[in-house]
């Protein structure tokens, strides 16, 4: 079946040979340092104020990078441990409205930080 690949899907796979997947490489190798940096404080169990630096350092990194949506996510996944740190929450909602500027979603993370304590 694969001998019968037109001539355009075969440009097609070698472009993504040659094109795409060195840039997809280099993405996930700059990025494995910090995954790993927050795999290790985890697996050494040390102190939070460790594992906040480590998801800090990663956040700035993909702010520098242009790359606000995946900086969301950085909190976000941050939050998971680090979810009694007001600092950090402060900084996520601040990176919300300065960065991403919907005023819906700060006030809906409020709101559901709100009701975690009150309940």
């Amino acid at each position: 079946m694969l001998n019968n690949v037109s001539p355009s899907m075969d440009q097609l796979v070698t472009h993504a040979q040659t094109q795409l997947l060195p840039g997809t490489q280099q993405c996930v190798s700059d990025r494995l340092r910090f995954e790993d940096d927050i795999k290790h404080i985890h697996a050494q169990d040390l102190s939070l104020a460790d594992e906040k630096q480590a998801w800090l350092s990663y956040i700035a990194f993909e702010v520098q990078r242009e790359e606000p949506d995946r900086a969301r996510l950085l909190y976000e996944r941050a939050l998971i441990s680090l979810d009694l740190d007001l600092q950090f929450w402060l900084a996520y909602i601040s990176f919300i409205q300065v960065t991403l500027k919907d005023a819906s979603l700060v006030r809906a993370k409020f709101e559901s930080r709100r009701s975690s304590i009150n309940s």
